[in-house]
């Protein structure tokens, strides 16, 4: 029998993509103000209201049917099925920011380095072949866009079916001061659908940048 309050949960888990109201309000900034939603520079919160809620409607909608789908499509197969929100996939320990409240510890590194490519390669197709599904694949450093040899990584896992079919989005977390090597950014732009790029927001504190 499918546990319908198992699935709510997840997809109410999976739908926390804000941390704060600040950065849902700087989410709809940048979705809205294009389409003139914002009229200098100042929220129009009845228009982003209604169309914060079509989205939320529209995101759930389709995470309730995806995870139905692997819900019956397992249970019929006499399997329970297992389905992660996130995980986090850290391919860099190097950063080129020293934030002093930095949850990953990264100005502490003596000699940090990069992950080896084949060997992340290897930790996450293993992964994959035993879960049904994972909603959100985070890229994490240190600072992501570092780790200079991730084309390879990123087109194995989106072009081979075996692996895309399991996963919605590969998510890179990145302080938005580096830009991506030509060959991730070529793989970046023929899977857009697959790939996603998160700038984190430090507030208006200044940090000190410092290229390691």
């Amino acid at each position: 029998m499918v546990n319908f309050i198992n699935i709510r949960n997840k997809i109410i888990n999976t739908f926390i993509i804000f941390n704060s109201l600040t950065d849902a309000r700087k989410y709809a900034y940048l979705n809205f103000k294009s389409k003139g939603t914002f009229k200098n520079d100042k929220m129009d919160y009845m228009s982003y209201g209604i169309k914060l809620i079509v989205f939320s409607t529209v995101f759930i909608f389709k995470s309730t049917i995806k995870y139905l789908s692997i819900y019956i499509s397992s249970l019929m197969n006499g399997n329970k099925p297992i389905i992660f929100n996130s995980i986090e996939m850290v391919v860099t320990e190097k950063c080129n920011l020293l934030c002093p409240g930095c949850i990953s510890l990264i100005p502490h590194y003596k000699d940090p380095e990069n992950k080896d490519v084949d060997d992340l390669s290897s930790y996450l197709s293993t992964f994959l072949d035993v879960v049904d599904y994972i909603s959100i694949i985070k890229i994490m450093g240190g600072e992501p866009f570092l780790n200079r040899n991730l084309s390879s990584f990123l087109e194995k896992f989106c072009s081979e079916k075996r692996y895309s079919e399991k996963f919605n989005k590969l998510v890179f977390i990145t302080n938005g001061t580096v830009t991506p090597d030509k060959d991730t950014l070529k793989v970046m732009g023929l899977f857009k659908d697959k790939i996603e790029v998160r700038v984190s927001n430090y507030g208006k504190k200044v940090v000190k940048l410092q290229i390691r």
